[in-house]
């Protein structure tokens, strides 16, 4: 396992380093009041510390980050939230046994290709983790992390994760959109269309199945994001049911929970916004 050594490099051996890393490459993207730089960052190498060659494929680790860098935003307080967020979930690691968290994405991959390097594992590693900007808006912004890759255990992993900010950096929730005592309606019609997309009868019993919700009935979490068409849900692997069940990606259309919405909060004022839109659009095409 990694050891306090790794940690105290020479600035030779950084220089080495940093020199043999894939230089991450920059898109820029301007969307109204915010303006963000699209970081792509990739390095693999072979159990040598070598980079791996397109016919050498065996026996090599790969990292690949991309993410977004926020240089304008409404507010100050936006652009730090949404920064300070990324930092915090590029650099999370899924190694319990490092002695120092990595202070940035070169020191990252790093400590994830030494782990591979002296690890026992046979096998190819992976690790991906691409966040992305989902929806923009004058009044909000929607995030998604999507994190994957295998690293020699019994299966590989994934998870998803999303977030919604206001503009002054705040996180939206549910209560924040919906009308008081939205829960029971919204549950009932996500479970509709939860049981379309496993194919379960509505008279199956959803714990008999497998299946593990609050109280033995279905109840969507927190895990959701603000998209065109309607409010997306995530259940990661084991959230709801065992491994080899896989994941649940909901998408719940507008117009299914217009009765929900509040008349004068956030959403309804983002569907106005987005029908005015589409109408100009049209005009100009026809």
């Amino acid at each position: 396992m990694l050891s306090q050594r790794m940690y105290l490099w020479t600035s030779a051996l950084l220089v080495l380093f940093l020199s043999a890393c894939t230089e991450p490459a920059t898109t820029s993207n301007l969307t109204g009041a915010l303006k963000y730089d699209e970081i792509h960052y990739t390095k693999t190498e072979n159990k040598n510390g070598e980079p791996c060659s397109e016919q050498e494929r065996a026996f090599c680790a790969m990292i690949d980050l991309s993410y977004p860098d926020f240089t304008i935003a409404p507010n100050i307080k936006l652009k730090d939230k949404l920064n300070s967020l990324v930092h915090e979930l590029l650099l999370s690691s899924e190694f319990e046994t490092l002695d120092v968290k990595p202070e940035n994405t070169e020191q990252l991959a790093f400590l994830y290709l030494q782990e591979f390097r002296e690890s026992h594992s046979a096998a190819d590693w992976e690790l991906t983790h691409h966040i992305n900007v989902l929806t923009t808006h004058p009044q909000f912004i929607s995030l998604e992390s999507q994190k994957a890759g295998y690293l020699g255990g019994a299966h590989g992993f994934q998870k998803v994760k999303l977030f919604n900010f206001d503009n002054n950096g705040e996180a939206i929730k549910l209560s924040n959109l919906l009308n008081l005592g939205y829960a029971g309606e919204l549950n009932a019609i996500a479970e509709g269309l939860f049981r379309k997309q496993h194919q379960i009868p509505a008279e199956k019993n959803l714990e008999d199945l497998g299946f593990s919700f609050p109280n033995g009935e279905f109840q969507l979490n927190e895990n959701f994001a603000i998209t065109e068409q309607g409010l997306r849900f995530f259940f990661n692997a084991y959230e709801i049911a065992p491994y080899a069940f896989g994941t649940s990606d909901l998408l719940i259309n507008y117009n299914e929970i217009q009765s929900l919405i509040k008349p004068d909060g956030l959403l309804a004022r983002y569907q106005q916004q987005h029908r005015a839109q589409d109408n100009n659009d049209k005009h100009k095409s026809d």
